[in-house]
């Protein structure tokens, strides 16, 4: 699997803090997945993998927000990003 992840780091906010304001506090992970290899292979796409791949970042209770095609090389994309969200604890 070709894929590069960047978090966010976490901010020192107490769980007691966030319910008193009322406000909802997110960790973000962007996942950038390269098309020749992996997932996704030219014009062919497994969903199988990236399905098995999204199932355990949603267990680690990561949410998919967004995915999107970067890098347009000849027609097609060199590059896709995944982006994912998860409350802070």
């Amino acid at each position: 699997m070709a894929c590069h992840s960047v978090t966010k780091n976490k901010r020192d906010i107490s769980q007691r803090s966030l319910q008193h304001h009322g406000m909802n506090h997110w960790e973000y992970k962007v996942l950038k997945l390269e098309t020749e290899s992996g997932f996704f292979s030219g014009t062919e796409f497994d969903s199988v993998e990236l399905e098995k791949e999204l199932n355990r970042l949603g267990a680690e209770g990561w949410e998919l927000v967004s995915v999107f095609s970067i890098e347009k090389v000849k027609g097609g994309s060199k590059y896709v990003n995944a982006t994912l969200k998860r409350p802070l604890s």
